[in-house]
């Protein structure tokens, strides 16, 4: 009546712990409304300046895939940049307790990280300095120069695609497996097919990436094997089922899509005659 890995420090299983160490270290769950906070530190890449962070993980190579990326979709953030403020005047109008909790993070770490009204920033200790760094959005005026955006001001598809930027990076260069619930929240179909085949057609690909989704046109045998491809319908007593496209035999060339919008392969939701619903009337 335990949780077997619960018991990993009692029973100095190798075993157990390889597997602890993969959940902690290489699992990356990202909920419809959660931030990737882990992402926000993968941004650091862009201070190409602090060669210290260069150790392998953070390097020039994700501001490279970032900002390619952006420009690569129709979002009108041109790359990613950074704002450096000095600690003392960034705090000197703001809240204390993140200021003391920030100081805190410090004394055992050089860099740590905080939100503030929905804003990420990045605390940097150098010897007895500390700067406070936030990242921004650039787009171009009618002149072409550059303008900085708060993140917070882009739209929630733009910052949903910042989100998912770093954890796939993470999929495509460090092996991790990165678990997305309702990947299509808040972005275009067309823009998710994109990044979802970038991913899925890129041979170099290290990782895995398993997601959820409603969006039918994802359903596209070109991209995903049968295998890869499972559907979770209720039964009345409200337990959900899992099983698998391959479970159908399906011909290679079937319009899966088509398919399933017809009910051929179930999970679907059930809807009574909407006529029935007399919304008409007055209550």
């Amino acid at each position: 009546d335990e949780l077997f890995l619960g018991k990993f420090e009692n029973l100095k299983i190798k075993d157990i712990d390889e597997v602890r160490e993969w959940i902690v270290d290489d699992l990356v769950i990202m909920y419809p409304h959660s931030k990737s906070e882990q992402g926000f530190i993968f941004f650091i890449g862009l201070l190409q300046e602090l060669a210290v962070l260069t150790n392998g993980k953070i390097t020039d190579k994700l501001t490279t895939f970032t900002n390619e990326l952006l420009a690569s979709f129709d979002t009108g953030v041109k790359k990613l940049g950074i704002n450096t403020s000095d600690f003392n005047e960034f705090f000197a109008q703001k809240d204390s307790k993140i200021k003391e909790k920030v100081q805190k993070d410090l004394e055992n770490s050089f860099i740590t990280y905080f939100l503030i009204k929905g804003d990420f920033f990045l605390a940097l200790k150098n010897d007895d300095a500390i700067s406070i760094i936030k990242v921004v959005a650039i787009h171009k005026d009618e002149n072409d120069e550059d303008i900085g955006f708060e993140l917070s001001e882009e739209s929630d598809g733009t910052r949903r695609l910042l989100d998912f930027i770093p954890v796939f990076y993470a999929v495509l260069e460090s092996g991790k497996t990165v678990i997305i619930d309702e990947i299509d929240q808040s972005l275009h179909p067309s823009l998710l097919q994109t990044l979802v085949k970038k991913i899925m057609n890129d041979e170099t690909t290290k990782g895995q990436l398993i997601f959820t989704t409603h969006d039918a046109n994802l359903l596209d045998l070109n991209t995903f094997r049968q295998d890869e491809v499972w559907f979770a319908e209720k039964n009345k007593k409200g337990e959900t089922k899992l099983y698998s496209l391959s479970d159908f035999k399906q011909r290679s060339d079937l319009d899966i899509r088509k398919g399933y919008l017809k009910g051929r392969f179930g999970a679907i939701p059930f809807t009574a005659n909407l006529k029935k619903l007399n919304w008409h009337k007055d209550a």
